[in-house]
């Protein structure tokens, strides 16, 4: 990110576990397309998915922060000190696949980066300047399994593990588009099928900040 953690905080901080978190709905994300379409939500798996993502971290570092924790309401864990939320406008962003990085900038200004995934060797990502045209925050993701007479459509519902995430961003390019993830360790090091992928946490600060009609170059 451009802005980073003031060097005056620390990196780690300690968080205490409520009610609130202990009690969130959770659940086991099957495998295939119709058995997701079955679940009314695609929920996090178990807390530690729900901190990791939240404190913007990885579950194995999580557990390795926390060893021996019950996660139990009360409990105090360990945490990375997540940066402020950016509040600054996006008018424009270069997904640049070579970097692995997404530039966001505020007219000629930087204002953030994000590490991200632009499509792969074998569905690459069109190349060009488009723009958003929608915005939707915990998306339904509609999968196609099949052809012909053997074609099935599943309707998947939302949820962080759903397969775009938790926000859908369409480009003026059909079909394509910038989303989330249900993996965020994979972000930068697994391929897309043509699509921008970014983090959770991180797709849901660009979709706060960027406005329906923003510039989206693909290099």
């Amino acid at each position: 990110m451009v802005k980073n953690i003031p060097a005056n905080k620390p990196v780690l901080v300690t968080y205490t576990l409520t009610a609130d978190d202990i009690n969130t709905n959770f659940a086991t994300t099957p495998s295939g397309s119709e058995a997701k379409s079955k679940m009314k939500g695609l929920y996090y798996q178990d807390i530690k998915e729900m901190l990791g993502e939240r404190f913007h971290m990885d579950v194995r570092y999580l557990d390795k922060l926390n060893k021996n924790k019950k996660y139990a309401v009360g409990e105090t864990i360990t945490v990375l000190n997540t940066r402020d939320k950016l509040n600054q406008r996006i008018n424009r962003v270069v997904a640049n696949k070579a970097d692995k990085t997404l530039y966001a900038y505020n007219g000629d200004k930087l204002v953030a980066t994000y590490p991200t995934t632009v499509g792969s060797d074998a569905t690459p990502s069109p190349k060009g300047t488009f723009k958003i045209i929608n915005k939707v925050k915990m998306p339904w993701y509609k999968s196609t399994v099949g052809e012909g007479a053997q074609k099935k459509v599943h309707m998947i519902a939302p949820g962080p593990n759903n397969p775009v995430g938790v926000v859908w961003m369409g480009l003026s390019k059909p079909s394509y588009g910038l989303h989330g993830s249900p993996v965020p360790e994979g972000i930068s090091r697994q391929g897309s099928a043509g699509c921008v992928r970014l983090t959770n946490w991180d797709v849901l600060e660009v979709y706060a900040n960027i406005e329906n009609g923003a510039v989206v170059e693909l290099q």
